[in-house]
């Protein structure tokens, strides 16, 4: 991206919102870009590969970085461009937090996929953790909203789930509940298409996956989509181009939750 000032459109955000899953894929975003197009009505805020007389962009294709970048001047820019201030959001304290039990089926449970037992067999109860973070959306004295981002925590399974059997369901001789593992995943969904509201949404079996790994997860949603759907709603991102419009940051309406959830 050309530098000064950082861009703020949906391409932005839309880089930011996968680093958190795809922080592996950094090395090949540059390549990506030329592919790369924004929403209708937004201006262009990427450099081409081809090159580019924009400002900010190298004429041989892409910006070239300074041989030696202020990394941490980079950083405060970056947080203060999404977030409006200098700091990241240092909240640790949920709106609200809520445990429940939820029947959960193992996907994976071959015994009722392709064997001849009943769905009931691969269902077992897993707890989950709820946390709600509330985030005040203003534009001025006469427009403000607050927008509501669910958090739900699953434990590891590894000692709990079911094995591949097909011919018989067959659980550990001592199965142990879902206990806190070692590692938290923070998994964004993105548009996932969740059906699985309002318990927690783990439709594809992804969270339960890992869960099964051993990993505890903390699954993020996107604003205004699946457990956070609004009731005045239903909106899409075009909600938030007021904000863009008025200078305002909105970038973080999408990453407060998952910043605040690992505080």
């Amino acid at each position: 991206h050309p530098t000064p000032p950082l861009p703020t459109s949906p391409c932005f955000a839309m880089v930011i919102h996968v680093l958190p899953l795809w922080a592996v894929a950094l090395s090949s975003l540059p390549s990506a870009a030329a592919q790369f197009g924004c929403s209708t009505g937004w201006d262009d805020d990427f450099c081409p590969a081809n090159g580019s007389s924009l400002s900010g962009c190298a004429k041989g294709g892409y910006p070239l970085l300074p041989t030696q970048p202020d990394w941490l001047n980079l950083r405060a820019r970056l947080v203060q461009d999404m977030f409006g201030q200098p700091l990241l959001p240092n909240s640790t304290s949920p709106n609200k937090v809520s445990t429940f039990s939820a029947i959960h089926r193992f996907p994976d449970c071959l015994y009722s996929v392709w064997g001849d037992g009943n769905k009931s067999a691969c269902e077992k109860e897993v707890n989950v953790t709820e946390l709600v973070w509330e985030m005040d959306a203003r534009i001025n004295d006469t427009f403000s909203h607050k927008l509501q981002s669910k958090v739900f925590i699953t434990l590891n399974t590894s000692g709990y789930a079911p094995n591949y059997w097909i011919d018989h369901i067959e659980y550990p001789d001592f199965p142990v509940l879902p206990r806190k593992g070692n590692t938290l995943v923070l998994f964004h969904r993105g548009h996932s298409g969740v059906k699985g509201c309002p318990t927690y949404g783990d439709t594809d079996g992804v969270v339960d996956w890992l869960n099964q790994l051993g990993f505890d997860v903390a699954m993020v949603l996107m604003p205004f989509h699946d457990c956070n759907r609004d009731p005045q709603g239903p909106f899409d991102h075009a909600w938030f181009k007021p904000f863009e419009d008025a200078g305002l940051p909105w970038v973080k309406f999408f990453v407060e939750p998952a910043i605040n959830t690992i505080n």
